[in-house]
């Protein structure tokens, strides 16, 4: 029984494939680079991926980016940028 791959997975597979072939450097941000997501932020993309193909509504749209928003949060905390104001846990 063969793996099957998520569309996020492919796409990680294939950007990394292309940047190790171009010998590109870092000057895209972590948080941009599929291949470098942590497995949270992976999840929302795929969980974005999944409500687009659900169809075509505004509350589908805005369900979207408040999952954009989510996983710009997650970056956030992964990559140790501070909220303006400091919250607690």
């Amino acid at each position: 029984m063969g793996t099957v791959l998520s569309d996020a997975h492919c796409l990680i597979a294939a950007e990394l494939s292309a940047r190790l072939e171009t010998g590109m450097n870092n000057d895209i941000p972590r948080r941009s680079r599929l291949y470098e997501m942590t497995p949270a932020e992976l999840a929302i993309t795929e969980a974005m991926e999944k409500v687009e193909q659900t169809g075509c509504d505004v509350r589908l749209t805005e369900a979207v980016v408040l999952l954009g928003r989510a996983r710009d949060r997650v970056a956030d905390f992964v990559d140790g940028v501070k909220p303006a104001a400091e919250g607690r846990c």
